[in-house]
């Protein structure tokens, strides 16, 4: 029998995952944490602290080659790839990127300096010709030598969500054969201090779905994730993308709709992607920032989408484990549910005591641990600035 037959070709199959989180480089570390219920966060931040600067890249400048965020994604990207046994990329291959910071540190301090002096200081027009976010796309590209289809996807925090439906319809349609979706996010000062000056950060570890819920912890790391059209050469698959949805209910900057309107319509589109009726869904990864709007619409739209369940499906964010990676989260957390998916541990949200009684989801609290459960599909939902979402359905091999 072919061994090709073995799998569902109306699926798109995800072959292999990567990280670099605060916990360190692997997936392993940060899968880890989740199940210890650790979490990474000091003083409202989580920081990734890089030790060992990649192999030279003799074709980007050693400015690049030093930079946290190049270091960050092709340490991840090469995890996911060996994982995946992906010996090279070729031009009927893929890469979906996603960030809100790119190289952010190579470019922000030079920028303040010429904001404070009202001058031209030495270094900034070559710094700052890396201010475009898609400098790292193009860096990573020259790097590896990347010929193929490329894109980059920058819709707030659902970024990497929403880039999975991109390669979606990429693998669908035949436009590429494998794609490698993922990105990178750095702390930088212009990030941390924006996010305060909208009273957002929490400088405790967060609590998400909490009535006594303060704010969100903002951290950065690096993720990708293989997807692959099945073939011959297919490895084992780790799991099954089955949909995916995307909207923007365009209600404000920075606060979502209250009814959770937009993610309410990416998660009934996820479903009617993955041919799958919400009572087959048992485990919903939630976005769940610890921020007072977000898990107010977000918890409104798990609910109103599974009103007329039996059984409401467990909901949990980690998010007070690892912290918010901004533009990376979904990616990052959808490597989280493969996991769980993979080992049938429902997960519980650290720090929750008391839910508020506004929302209204069924979610396990700290006190009661994970447990174990048949679990088959797995939702993961993303709510990002500007009213973007995201929703992405996992299956079970």
């Amino acid at each position: 029998m072919n061994e090709s037959n073995k799998f569902n070709h109306e699926n798109i199959y995800v072959t292999g995952a990567g990280a670099v989180s605060p916990f360190g480089t692997g997936v392993d570390s940060l899968w880890k944490a989740v199940k210890r219920n650790d979490t990474c966060i000091k003083d409202g931040l989580g920081n990734v602290s890089i030790k060992e600067i990649p192999s030279t890249y003799s074709n980007i400048s050693s400015q690049i080659n030093q930079s946290k965020a190049f270091s960050m994604l092709v340490k991840a990207l090469d995890e996911a790839m060996t994982q995946a046994e992906w010996s090279c990329l070729t031009e009927s291959d893929g890469i979906i990127l996603t960030t809100t910071t790119g190289l952010i540190e190579l470019w922000e301090q030079d920028l303040v300096k010429y904001l404070a002096q009202r001058k031209t200081v030495d270094s900034f027009f070559e710094t700052f010709k890396y201010e475009p976010l898609g400098s790292l796309l193009e860096q990573l590209c020259l790097a590896i030598n990347f010929q193929g289809r490329r894109t980059l996807v920058t819709t707030a925090c659902a970024a990497s969500t929403q880039a999975m439906g991109v390669a979606y319809n990429w693998l669908k349609a035949g436009k590429v054969k494998r794609c490698l979706v993922g990105g990178s996010e750095v702390l930088s000062s212009l990030t941390v201090d924006g996010f305060k000056s909208l009273n957002l950060i929490s400088s405790s570890p967060s609590k998400p779905f909490d009535k006594d819920r303060c704010g969100i912890n903002l951290s950065e790391g690096s993720a990708f994730i293989c997807l692959e059209n099945p073939s011959e050469s297919m490895k084992p698959p780790l799991a099954r993308l089955m949909g995916t949805g995307v909207s923007c209910d365009s209600y404000h900057m920075t606060s979502p709709h209250p009814e959770g309107k937009g993610c309410y319509n990416s998660i009934q589109m996820a479903l009617r992607q993955a041919k799958l009726s919400p009572e087959e869904i048992s485990f919903v990864h939630a976005h769940g920032t610890g921020s007072a709007l977000n898990d107010l619409a977000e918890g409104s739209a798990i609910a109103n989408a599974f009103r007329e369940c039996k059984k409401s499906p467990i909901v949990c964010s980690t998010k007070s484990v690892h912290g918010h990676m901004l533009a990376l989260s979904g990616v990052l957390e959808s490597i989280i549910s493969i996991k769980a998916l993979e080992e049938n541990l429902l997960l519980n949200t650290r720090n929750l005591e008391d839910i508020d009684s506004k929302i209204n989801v069924n979610v396990i609290c700290e006190k009661d641990g994970h447990c174990t459960n048949n679990i088959n599909y797995i939702l993961k939902t993303t709510l990002g600035f500007g009213g973007t979402n995201g929703a992405v359905i996992y299956g079970k091999i």
